[in-house]
């Protein structure tokens, strides 16, 4: 059994899982402070989506 772990960079077809993601842990914050907005939250991860790794 391997523990290798590989990275691959985000393409533009990972745009909606990671924008799920996204929501799923910064949702409950937001809602916490009545932030949240699902239109805002598509608008900024698209304006931040210069696909790019998350780790590394």
């Amino acid at each position: 059994m391997s523990n290798t772990v590989v990275f691959q960079p985000a393409t533009e077809a990972d745009f909606e899982r990671l924008l799920e993601l996204r929501i799923r842990v910064l949702r409950p914050h937001l809602e916490r402070v009545g932030r949240f907005d699902p239109a805002r939250a598509r608008a900024a991860t698209s304006a931040t989506a210069t696909i790019r790794p998350i780790c590394g």
